[in-house]
């Protein structure tokens, strides 16, 4: 009897295990725009920790993201469980948008001693004779 409800209450979690628990919202966001506005709102978010005085005096993140994408609150809600229901696509998602970063950190970096170089040689031709 036991051997029954063991096999029972398996097959249930392997079929329930195939569904997706949660619907397509009706206004789907494509994966590359879900990935945009994600990033969008990593930096935000980073810029607000950062400098909170000079950003909350000049942008509303939330706002922000909605006018910038055409989309409202409950548009975003349902779009990140939609997708945060599919954990192996989530995480592939959040890899890109890890890569996205990383290859802006990079620029910025490279920008930032590209600037260097160029107040220190400004600097080099003021101080000569």
């Amino acid at each position: 009897m036991k051997g029954y409800i063991f096999l029972l209450l398996s097959i249930f979690v392997l079929v329930s295990c195939n569904e997706k628990p949660v619907e397509k919202p009706d206004r789907l966001i494509n994966k590359e725009t879900m990935i945009d506005i994600l990033y969008d709102i990593s930096v935000l978010q980073a810029s607000v920790s950062f400098k909170p005085d000079i950003v909350n005096q000049n942008v509303e993140v939330e706002k922000y993201i909605y006018e910038k994408y055409g989309i409202d609150s409950l548009t975003l809600h349902q779009n990140q469980r939609f997708y945060a229901s599919d954990v192996e696509d989530f995480n592939k998602m959040y890899k890109e948008l890890s890569e996205k970063i990383k290859n802006e950190e990079t620029i910025a970096d490279s920008l930032s001693k590209s600037e260097k170089k160029v107040e220190t040689k400004e600097t080099e031709v003021k101080r000569a004779p």
